[in-house]
């Protein structure tokens, strides 16, 4: 599998006025849609666009409740490349949008760093905590030698 293209086709970033900085964050990334496609420049390998929705829900850590207090919506294609060998098992799956571990993990991965940077970026802009930790580092005085 080669990834031959990506694209976001929907951002929606929302933020209630009861947001309180105590939430649970829930990340989940889904795939709606996959179809076979066409591609005049790869005619050996079989083209699939596949449509995914990328989401980080916020929800209230004190009282539990399941209502959305803020939330981050990323969808979009992606459009892969598949040869012959790996769309015997590709195409079969894809109808119940079941793919391959191979395939998933690839996909995820992808998707993860497509859209994880983007989601940061739209969380900065509402002032909403983010969704996973940054890497930080911690600075100590040198130590003077005699």
């Amino acid at each position: 599998m080669k990834v031959i293209g990506f694209n976001f086709t929907k951002l929606h970033a929302d933020k209630k006025p009861e947001f309180n900085l105590k939430s649970n964050k829930e990340i989940k990334v889904d795939f709606t849609d996959v179809k076979e496609d066409k591609l005049d420049l790869i005619k050996a390998d079989t083209i699939y666009s596949i449509s995914f929705n990328y989401s980080v829900n916020y929800t209230d850590a004190v009282s539990k409740k399941p209502a959305s207090l803020a939330e981050i919506i990323i969808e979009g294609k992606v459009t892969i490349s598949v040869d012959k060998e790996e769309n015997k098992t590709f195409s079969k799956n894809s109808k119940k949008k079941e793919f391959d571990i191979k395939f998933k993990e690839g996909l995820f991965n992808f998707l993860l760093q497509k859209c994880t940077p983007k989601a940061l970026d739209l969380e900065d802009e509402l002032g909403l905590p983010m969704h996973l930790q940054l890497p930080s580092i911690k600075l100590q005085q040198p130590v003077k030698q005699e």
